[in-house]
């Protein structure tokens, strides 16, 4: 295949780090496309992590997604503040969110991209192990969250039977199950 070429960017509207703009690209043929394209405008990308307890509970977000106009299941994470590495970025997100903190920290991939017809932003997929209790989780103000512990075999059952609907954490889930042999 041969390569697109990708000209100037137009940025339709820009909102705080987001933005949705269009991008001419030269097909193949010689023709041109321009998508509608969503993305942002920080350097950085978010980390999405799945955490696992001692006892091989996963914990997980109930939260309502405001996209979705529904409540989803799905795993903590969040984007790295000003100097935060993504390692940094999981430990303080999982704590935020959640009030667990990570013990042994694996990152499973180096990215994922989110949707990568129409959103240009990819995230870091971690798995946290041993994860303890903390403290009290402490969302920010617009994160309508509640916190659960599911058993490992129960999760991985509620995403075959479509109870999951968070593409990432069933992505992320699918990468941890080498480094979880055995728990299942």
């Amino acid at each position: 295949m041969k390569i697109r070429k990708a000209h100037e960017v137009k940025t339709i509207l820009e909102r705080r780090d987001q933005k949705v703009f269009e991008q001419l690209f030269t097909l193949e043929d010689g023709s041109s496309y321009n998508p509608l394209m969503y993305g942002v405008t920080l350097e950085n990308y978010p980390v999405l992590i799945m955490p696992v307890t001692k006892d091989k509970q996963v914990i997980v977000l109930k939260q309502f997604r405001y996209a979705a106009e529904k409540v989803i299941l799905e795993f903590p994470g969040g984007w790295p503040k000003s100097g935060e590495t993504p390692q940094q970025a999981l430990r303080s997100e999982l704590v935020e969110e959640s009030g667990y903190k990570a013990g042994r920290v694996i990152q499973l991939t180096k990215k994922l991209w989110f949707e990568p017809a129409h959103t240009r932003v990819f995230y870091v997929p971690f798995l946290a192990l041993d994860c303890v209790l903390e403290r009290n989780p402490k969302p920010d103000r617009l994160e309508h969250i509640e916190v659960l512990k599911i058993p490992l075999d129960t999760w991985i059952a509620m995403i075959q039977n479509g109870e999951v609907e968070d593409d990432k954490s069933i992505a992320i889930t699918f990468l941890a199950l080498t480094h979880l042999k055995g728990a299942v």
